[in-house]
């Protein structure tokens, strides 16, 4: 006797018929009713329609069930420029939503710009104002992770060194991690959390493009011409004096100068960002695939027996 699969997937029929049998007669016909009844309404060849087949030597007719194993295929994106409106996005929103939160505050009047330039966190301290700020914060937070993550892909695929690059891939989360915390913690409520954000989006993210810039010299073949890499230093050169600038205006009590070199840090940091787009323009597709754990070998044998029906 040979044993009919009973097939669970989308499945190919192989018929076989012993040497001198004639379809139709004897032992196909007979087996033709056995198993049609033992597939449960699966279709089955009939004697009728295995007239036209080939002669096949073998000891007994059966029809064999063989399974398609056909692999789930892997959801890819491959329009080029989705990936290059990533950084270009993360630009427009963050620059439009800080700027329509200090035009909400001088309306209002939670700030006074002829007595003191506001820093960009006092401007989004009060509400309505505060609850826009907070929400420019965190979905920009969660468009740093996100492109983060791609150039941590991307020059990984280049063949750069692994360790640098899995460094630019922590500094870029701590980034958008202190992004999250200046949102959700405003300065009139927990002045120190919102300061430890500061430090993490502000210090962490120009010591980020610092590891960029190398990883831009280092990436061969260089993607985006030659203006790239000059492009990334000066950037990253200027984010660093008004970062040193803001902090020793800061501590001379220079507020309104302070502001303004936090003003422009923002900005210098969103350039910065906006230069990923570039980079991201070369990615020809992005790969989505989730990967089960494979089934043990007892487990296996244990699903094969109950699909087994001996004739």
């Amino acid at each position: 006797m040979n044993p009919f699969l009973i097939p669970r997937r989308p499945w190919t029929r192989q018929c076989m018929l012993p040497l001198g049998a004639r379809p139709g007669l004897g032992t196909a016909a007979g087996n033709w009713q056995r198993l049609q009844e033992a597939a449960g309404g699966l279709p089955v060849p009939g004697p009728a329609t295995l007239g036209n087949q080939p002669r096949l030597s073998g000891d007994a007719a059966c029809c064999r069930v063989t399974p398609r194993l056909d692999r789930p295929k892997p959801l890819v994106f491959s329009a080029m420029w989705v990936w290059a409106l990533l950084p270009i996005l993360l630009v427009l929103w963050g620059t439009v939503g800080f700027w329509l939160v200090y035009a909400m505050a001088v309306a209002n009047g939670s700030v006074n710009v002829t007595v003191v330039f506001p820093y960009i966190s006092t401007c989004g301290s009060d509400p309505p104002q505060s609850c826009i700020f907070g929400q420019v914060m965190n979905v920009g937070s969660f468009l740093v992770v996100w492109i983060s993550y791609l150039r941590f892909q991307q020059v990984r695929d280049w063949g750069c060194p692994c360790a640098l690059n899995t460094a630019g891939l922590v500094l870029g989360l701590l980034c958008a991690l202190g992004a999250s915390v200046v949102a959700n913690f405003q300065q009139n409520n927990q002045l120190e959390t919102h300061l430890f954000g500061v430090f993490l989006a502000f210090v962490v993210g120009i010591v980020y493009f610092w590891v960029q810039a190398a990883l831009t010299q280092q990436v061969k073949p260089r993607h985006g011409g030659g203006w790239l890499g000059p492009a990334r230093f000066c950037l990253c050169a200027t984010g660093t004096a008004l970062l040193v600038a803001m902090c020793a205006l800061h501590g001379l009590g220079l507020k309104s100068e302070a502001a303004i070199c936090e003003w422009a840090l923002t900005q210098s940091l969103f350039l910065l960002f906006g230069l990923f787009a570039e980079d991201f323009r070369h990615i020809e597709s992005c790969c989505v695939r989730l990967q089960g754990r494979a089934p043990s070998p007892a487990l296996e044998l244990g699903a094969a027996s109950t699909q087994t029906l001996a004739l």
